[in-house]
């Protein structure tokens, strides 16, 4: 296994979840859809990412804080990282990046702030995702992306 956050290879990968299937970095923990997002941040947003630019992160994981505010992921844009409470990992961020302890449905940024937004499995546990959505909305530019990942049970995707 490689991993694109913490470039490292391994013969293999460590189980999470329940039920356990494989997929998590032993060096770093992230799972398959922290790289993921990683692959698709490098393909898709960081081209379009200069000094002035600003991307804010919802609800970042352990894995995840740690490497998006490297300079070969972000170039010289900012880093935003927004959760509702403050954890351990949060504090990993260095300057000029930062970690805002906020409320996603109630964010106190101005209008058209953000170059990217990124939501990484996290509206799933937000009481109202249609508030969540309108203030990411609000909050990013108008030629900005908005990356949004939930999660969704296969079983709950197909009809019998």
């Amino acid at each position: 296994m490689d991993c694109l956050l913490c470039e490292t290879s391994s013969a293999s990968s460590k189980s999470f979840g329940l039920p356990p299937r494989p997929g998590r970095c032993p060096e770093c923990g992230s799972k398959p859809r922290h790289r993921e997002l990683a692959w698709f941040f490098q393909r898709y947003l960081q081209p379009n990412l200069n000094e002035g630019s600003k991307v804010l992160e919802v609800g970042p994981s352990r894995s995840q804080v740690g490497y998006f505010q490297q300079p070969r992921f972000l170039g010289q844009a900012k880093y935003t990282a927004v959760d509702i409470r403050r954890l351990a990992h949060h504090d990993k961020l260095e300057a000029p990046h930062r970690f805002l302890p906020m409320d996603i449905t109630r964010m106190t940024f101005s209008d058209q702030t953000f170059d990217a937004i990124l939501c990484n499995h996290v509206l799933p546990y937000i009481r109202s995702d249609y508030q969540a959505m309108s203030e990411m909305h609000r909050c990013l530019k108008t030629t900005g992306i908005a990356v949004l990942n939930v999660h969704r049970p296969l079983s709950k995707t197909r009809s019998a």
